[in-house]
């Protein structure tokens, strides 16, 4: 999960950049950035904590796929137009 949202953030990033969107992503950053930092991943957390950082991370996830597909219609758009 934690590789995964990663990925989609750096597409994110870099197609906001070839589409000329100019847009901070931090609030998607930020939750896996300290996901990574706290390491809930490594069985040193509870259960409710584990399960609640990978509904948030899996939350993110979807919003940034979301913001991703977004970013991809208004290229698509302006290099149609």
């Amino acid at each position: 999960m934690v590789r995964a949202l990663e990925n989609r953030l750096r597409e994110l990033e870099t197609f906001s950049v070839i589409a000329g969107v100019r847009r901070s992503y931090e609030e998607l950053w930020y939750p896996l950035l300290e996901a990574e930092y706290h390491d809930p991943m490594g069985a040193t957390s509870t259960k409710a904590v584990y399960e609640e950082v990978i509904n948030e991370l899996e939350d993110d996830l979807r919003r940034a796929g979301e913001e991703l597909m977004s970013v991809l219609r208004k290229a698509l758009a302006r290099a149609t137009s």
